[in-house]
């Protein structure tokens, strides 16, 4: 009987460990030509929820980008957190903006997401073929 029990104490364990505790996502990427925005543990958000925390934001995908003869064109995108949701992107502030990801130069950051923000991704239009996906996950 004792075993039955321990067996039983460590399943349970281990499927605890297995589940994410978060009702929330703590990771995503964006490689869509266009803006999105998601929440963060906004509940009645009617889009993507992530759990708050710091997040780091990255480019990731650009180095296969065959140097300066490369049709293609590393993708910068914008970073603006707000503690409003906005319809529109041009509603945005200047005290809004956080940082640029992504580019030749592959910048990357951490970013502090608390409960009630709006994250919004603005994709900046690129000359030639655009490369790359934005990824950003909680550390």
């Amino acid at each position: 009987m004792k075993k039955i029990v321990c067996l039983c104490v460590v399943l349970i364990f281990m499927l605890c460990g297995c589940m994410n505790s978060s009702k929330y996502k703590n990771s995503g990427d964006w490689s869509g030509l266009s803006n999105y925005m998601f929440a963060v543990e906004v509940d009645d958000f009617d889009g993507d929820i992530y759990e708050a925390g710091t997040y780091r934001f990255y480019p990731d995908l650009v180095d296969r980008i065959d140097g300066l003869m490369s049709k293609e064109t590393p993708i910068v995108w914008d970073i603006y957190v707000s503690d409003s949701e906005y319809k529109n992107v041009s509603e945005l502030s200047d005290t809004e903006y956080v940082a640029s990801i992504g580019g030749i130069d592959k910048i990357e950051q951490d970013i502090i997401l608390s409960q009630g923000q709006y994250v919004y991704i603005n994709y900046n239009e690129v000359f030639g073929e655009p490369a790359g996906i934005l990824r950003f996950e909680k550390k």
